[in-house]
C-alpha cells in the first residue's frame, strides 16, 4: 500500500508531462523554465503562432521567425492570456495593431527589439499595463511622441537604443513614474528639449553616441544634468559646433551654449530718388543676445541722433533682446549712399549678416539744344541781309530825289510855277545831285558785297 501511494505522485507528473507534450507545436519546446511553463520556438521561420499551446504558459520566445505584423486579438484567439514574458525579437515586425496584446493583463516583460516599427505603438500599452520592461532597441523609430508610453504606469526599464530616433517631445516619458532605467544610446539625438522631459527618478540612464549639438537647444539639457543626480553610463560628448566639438556639455558655460544669430531678411534691394528718406528694418533672434552693428563701405556707422534741417543724416534705433529690432534711418538720401549697407549681428557662435542694397536715381537737370550753324552760312545770311539793306535803302533814296525833283519843277525862283521846265524834264541842278548820291550808294554796295566775298 505504501508503495501505491509513492508511485502516484509519479504518475500524475507523467501524466501532466504527457498532456504538456501533446499540446506543444512540432516545430516548439515545451517545458518548465526558472518556475515558469515556458514555450520556445525561436528561429523557426514561422509566420504565426501555432495553434494549440497550452493555455497555461507564461514564457513565450518567438524570437528570429517572420510574422510581418501584430493582428488584431493575436493572443487573446491563441489562448495564450498568461503569459508574463513574450520575446519576438527579429520577426520583422512592422506594424502592431491597437488590440494586438489583448488579454495580457499579467505580461511584465516584452521584447520587441530588431524588427521594423517605426512609431511608438501607444495605443496598444493600453491591453498590457502591468509590462515592467520594454525593449524596442534596433528599430527605426524617429519620434517619441507626447506621452507615447503613458499607459504603462509600472514601467521600470525602457529600451530604445540603436534606433534612428531624432526627436523626442516634451512630455514624452510623462506618467513614468516608477522609471528607474533608460537606454537611449546610439541614436541621432542633437538635443532634448525642456528641463522636466527626462524622469527624475531613473538610476540609469544612457545618453551616448548621440550627434549632440552644443548650442542654445541644449541650454535645458544642461541644466538638467548639472541639478539632477541621475548617474551617467557614459558623459555626454558635443558633436557640434565645431567650436566646441570633442567637449562634454557638462563643461561647458552657459553662456558659451549659442545659436548662431538668425538675421532677416536676408537680401534687400530698394531704388529711390535723391534726396528721399530711407527706413532700413533688420530682424535678429539669436540666443544668447547678439550685438547688432550697422556698416557701410567696409565701415561701421556710428550712431548720430543730431538732426538738422537740409542735413544729410545716418542713425539707427534698436529694442529687444533675444528677439531684436533694429532700425537704420538715412535723412536726405543722396549719391553717397549708393552701395550695400549691412545689418550685422554677433553673439558667441559667431556672426550672421543681411544685405540691404541702395541705389540712387539723381534728379534730372533741364534739357538745353544746342544747334551748330556753320560760320559759312552766318557770313552769307549777313551778306544777303546787307545786301537787301543797301537795295532798300537805294529805292528809298531815289523816291525822296524824285519826290524833290517834282517840288523843284513846281517852284520857280520867284515863287511860280513853271510848266517849261516841267515839261523839259530837266530837272537841273536837282537831277545832278540825285544821280550823284544814287551813284555813290551803288558804289558803297558793291565794296560791301566784294568784301563779305572775300570774307567768305
Amino acid at each position: 500500500m505504501q508503495l501505491i501511494w509513492h508511485i502516484y505522485p509519479a504518475i500524475i507528473l507523467l501524466h501532466l508531462a504527457g498532456e504538456a507534450t501533446s499540446s506543444c507545436s512540432t516545430y516548439c519546446s515545451c517545458k518548465w523554465k526558472n518556475g515558469k511553463q515556458t514555450v520556445e520556438c525561436p528561429n523557426r521561420n514561422m509566420s504565426d503562432i501555432p495553434d494549440g499551446l497550452d493555455s497555461e504558459t507564461q514564457v513565450l520566445d518567438f524570437s528570429k521567425n517572420r510574422v510581418g505584423k501584430l493582428t488584431k486579438d493575436l493572443f487573446l484567439k491563441k489562448q495564450l492570456i498568461n503569459l508574463q514574458r513574450l520575446y519576438m525579437s527579429e520577426c520583422r515586425i512592422k506594424a502592431v495593431h491597437r488590440d494586438a496584446f489583448k488579454g495580457l493583463s499579467n505580461l511584465v516583460e516584452l521584447d520587441l527589439s530588431r524588427n521594423f516599427i517605426e512609431t511608438i505603438p501607444t495605443g496598444a500599452w493600453i491591453n498590457c499595463p502591468s509590462v515592467m520592461r520594454l525593449s524596442l532597441n534596433e528599430n527605426p523609430i524617429t519620434t517619441l511622441k507626447r506621452l507615447a508610453f503613458n499607459h504603462l504606469p509600472y514601467l521600470t526599464a525602457l529600451e530604445l537604443s540603436n534606433c534612428a530616433v531624432e526627436d523626442v517631445e516634451e512630455d514624452a516619458f510623462l506618467g513614468l513614474h516608477t522609471l528607474e532605467r533608460l537606454t537611449i544610446d546610439g541614436n541621432k539625438l542633437q538635443t532634448i528639449p525642456g528641463r522636466k522631459t527626462l524622469p527624475e527618478n531613473l538610476k540609469d540612464l544612457q545618453l551616448h553616441n548621440n550627434p549632440w549639438q552644443c548650442d542654445c537647444h541644449a541650454m535645458d539639457l544642461s541644466s538638467w544634468l548639472l541639478e539632477t543626480t541621475v548617474p551617467l553610463t557614459e558623459p555626454l560628448v558635443c558633436a557640434g559646433p565645431p567650436r566646441l566639438r570633442g567637449r562634454h556639455l557638462i563643461d561647458i558655460p552657459m553662456e558659451q551654449l549659442a545659436c548662431l544669430p538668425d538675421v532677416q531678411p536676408t537680401a534687400f534691394y530698394l531704388e529711390l530718388a535723391e534726396g528721399k528718406n530711407i527706413s532700413l528694418l533688420c530682424h535678429v533672434h539669436a540666443v544668447p543676445e547678439a550685438t547688432v552693428s550697422w556698416w557701410f563701405q567696409g565701415r561701421m556707422l556710428q550712431n548720430d541722433t543730431m538732426i538738422a534741417p537740409g542735413v544729410h543724416l545716418i542713425y539707427y534705433v534698436e529694442e529687444g533682446s533675444e528677439n531684436k529690432r533694429s532700425e537704420l534711418f538715412i535723412y536726405n538720401a543722396n549719391a553717397e549712399d549708393n552701395g550695400t549697407f549691412i545689418c550685422n549681428a554677433d553673439n558667441a557662435a559667431g556672426n550672421s549678416q543681411s544685405n540691404f542694397t541702395i541705389r540712387i536715381i539723381l534728379k534730372e537737370n533741364p534739357i538745353v539744344i544746342i544747334v551748330s550753324f556753320p560760320l559759312e552760312y552766318f557770313l552769307v545770311a549777313v551778306i544777303g541781309v546787307s545786301i537787301l539793306g543797301v537795295i532798300v535803302l537805294i529805292v528809298i533814296v531815289v523816291l525822296v530825289v524824285r519826290c524833290l525833283r517834282r517840288k523843284q519843277g513846281k517852284l520857280d525862283k520867284t515863287g511860280q510855277y513853271d510848266k517849261s521846265t516841267v515839261k523839259r524834264g530837266d530837272g537841273g541842278e536837282g537831277s545832278s545831285i540825285s544821280a550823284k548820291v544814287s551813284f555813290y550808294f551803288l558804289y558803297k554796295t558793291f565794296c560791301l558785297y566784294f568784301v563779305f566775298s572775300k570774307i567768305v
